[in-house]
């Protein structure tokens, strides 16, 4: 009996020891308040600045730069880009809206001889600039379509109009020219009705066995005969079709003839029966007048 009463009496006190204890100890602190969101960057917040990129072989490139550090380098992964050191591996600058255009030019930072930082650009310039530059890429995407059309339609006229005559037509041309003009020169010096084939072969003739010597106007013409006779053969056979054709304007028939006319008409019986009437009544009236006689 005694040991339990002793055990409730040590637990008795063991209890309170602990709840005297748990009392003193410091309550743990209150949960940290979640971080506010950061502001939104203004318009008029600085967010890039105009630059004059040196590269290392002294030629300079005007652009923006659109982070405070003027190097980035793209993500290994995703593809985006994000701030880095000028001696980062893959570190470069990108140039944007270089002389008015689109888009950007990536510029290695070994090639960046110096950055000239110059006036810096808000968010609302940087806007303005990029707007600018879209208006400029649409109208040189127009003036290229412009430029294309033309080419197509002068293209297209180069096509359509008469392709000039090749130096061999030229030459062809100008022997047929010759060729007339010799062939017109012989036929007025020796006109076919005057000068014959015959009168040819007698003044060949009178030479070989007359031993007559041609005057130099008959020896002309035995000479460039073989030329003289196509010219004239073309001559005759021009006149013929040009007579055709005068023929047939004038209404004419091609081989010649004159259309015939028109046909009497063929008379009917009736008409025969009374033409046989009126003779016969002319000798009834021709009797008559004899026995009158």
């Amino acid at each position: 009996m005694i040991r339990r009463t002793a055990f409730a009496v040590v637990l008795c006190l063991s209890v309170a020891a602990f709840a005297d204890g748990d009392g003193n100890q410091p309550k743990p602190p209150a949960p940290a308040p979640a971080p506010a969101p950061a502001p939104a960057a203004k318009d008029d917040a600085p967010t890039g600045f105009n630059a004059k990129v040196t590269l290392d072989n002294g030629r300079t490139i005007s652009g923006v730069v659109r982070v405070a550090g003027s190097y980035e380098r793209r993500e290994e992964k995703g593809g985006g880009w994000v701030a880095c050191g000028k001696d980062d591996a893959g570190a470069c600058v990108r140039l944007w809206y270089v002389s008015g255009g689109e888009g950007f030019f990536v510029i290695e930072a070994k090639h960046a001889k110096s950055i000239e930082a110059g006036e810096p650009l808000t968010a609302a310039d940087i806007k303005k600039i990029a707007g600018d530059a879209e208006a400029a890429g649409k109208r040189a995407d127009a003036e290229r379509e412009k430029l294309r059309k033309e080419r197509e339609a002068r293209a297209k006229a180069a096509a359509e109009a008469p392709k000039p005559p090749t130096p061999e037509e030229l030459a062809r041309k100008a022997a047929a020219t010759a060729a007339e003009e010799r062939a017109a020169e012989l036929l007025a010096k020796f006109p076919p009705k005057d000068w014959k084939p015959e009168r040819r072969d007698e003044i060949k003739h009178r030479e070989l066995i007359m031993k007559l010597m041609p005057t130099p106007e008959e020896r002309e013409f035995v000479e460039n005969f073989e030329e003289w006779s196509k010219a004239a053969a073309a001559a005759a056979a021009k006149e013929i079709e040009d007579k055709k054709d005068a023929e047939k304007k004038a209404g004419d028939k091609p081989d010649g003839k004159k259309p015939e006319g028109k046909k009497p008409e063929e008379k009917k019986p009736e008409d025969k029966k009374d033409e046989h009437k009126k003779d016969d009544e002319k000798k009834e009236d021709g009797k008559k007048g004899y026995d009158h006689k």
